[in-house]
């Protein structure tokens, strides 16, 4: 059963951090939904926990998308101070 609920967790804050394309917001309510799906017979500390596990990984997912954005303007940004420094090198 905790292996289902990881795997809910996950499937959760994928599709929600995905689904409006901010990371945020519109997947409140798929977040919500997928909790209620567990039924009422989970205990309310199970569901406030996995709440807080699916906006977890809600983050998890936006701040890997921000480091991945970051580290392709890191590298273009190296490219583009490599083209200017090799004709500096190469006229000497």
């Amino acid at each position: 059963m905790e292996r289902e609920l990881d795997d809910a967790v996950l499937t959760a804050a994928t599709t929600t951090a995905g689904s409006d394309g901010s990371g945020g917001g519109g997947g409140e309510d798929h977040a919500g939904m997928a909790v209620t799906a567990l039924g009422s017979s989970v205990p309310a500390s199970l569901r406030r926990r996995l709440q807080q596990s699916i906006a977890l990984g809600r983050r998890v997912n936006e701040l890997e998308r921000q480091c991945t954005m970051a580290c392709e303007s890191r590298d273009a940004a190296l490219y583009k101070a490599g083209a200017y420094t090799r004709p500096l090198f190469s006229s000497t």
